[in-house]
């Protein structure tokens, strides 16, 4: 018996015993028969495809062609590379084998092969800015403390893109708390983008101090009676 592909076979071949005139005498024979085995092995290869890392730009990042690394084809064999994984939001996304191993005639032969891969990942990282609130101070008056105003301090938005801050932060009593605020971007349809970007702050800080009050209390002397010296006023 001859195999080709992969796996493990019987090797089992056909017997027949003739006599010298060339009749077929197999059947006067008890044959006691001990098979071997034939076994193919995968060909080793391994295939690559490094990583990518961008910034958000609002165009798909995608990975280059998968090729192969070490090994060889068996002559007449192709590596088929289909479409490559892309990713066009923030995040990271493992590269996909997506290939094939195709002989001369087209068929598969992929399962002929121990593939080992080296693929990478690709990587959209999120558009950095920076916010920054104010501060403010009174003395304690019974009403909330507000500060309204920020300031855009670093990075860059995308064209048509806007920022929305929320200041909901305030305080009516003597003590000190930041600024706090939450960002969101928009888009130029009001639609919230604010995933592709990281927003970091730098708060500043509200304080309502107590009311200045000073005391006095009179003084007060007298020779030693055995009594309490004291004076209320």
């Amino acid at each position: 018996p001859q195999y080709s592909e992969v796996g493990e076979y019987e090797n089992r071949p056909t017997i027949r015993i003739l006599d010298d005139t060339g009749a077929d005498v197999t059947k006067q024979y008890a044959i006691d028969e001990d098979y071997g085995t034939l076994t193919i092995y995968p060909r080793g290869i391994s295939v690559t495809c490094m990583g990518k890392v961008k910034v958000y730009d609002g165009q798909p990042l995608t990975a280059d062609p998968i090729r192969l690394l070490g090994g060889d084809l068996v002559s007449g064999h192709v590596l088929v590379v289909e479409e490559g994984t892309s990713i066009l939001f923030p995040g990271t996304e493992p590269i996909d084998g997506a290939y094939r191993i195709v002989s001369e005639s087209g068929v598969d032969v992929t399962d002929q092969y121990s593939v080992r891969e080296y693929l990478g990942d690709l990587t959209i990282l999120p558009i950095d800015l920076t916010l920054e609130t104010e501060s403010a101070h009174k003395t304690y008056d019974g009403e909330k403390l507000t500060a309204q105003k920020w300031n855009h301090v670093d990075g860059s938005l995308l064209q048509g893109h806007s920022i929305a801050m929320d200041m909901t932060t305030s305080l009516s009593v003597v003590g000190s708390i930041p600024n706090e605020g939450t960002a969101r971007v928009l888009d130029e349809n009001g639609k919230d983008v604010t995933n592709i970007y990281n927003i970091q702050y730098r708060f500043g800080t509200l304080e309502v101090r107590g009311i200045p009050l000073y005391v006095s209390t009179e003084s007060a002397g007298k020779i030693y009676d055995g009594t309490a010296l004291s004076n209320p006023d």
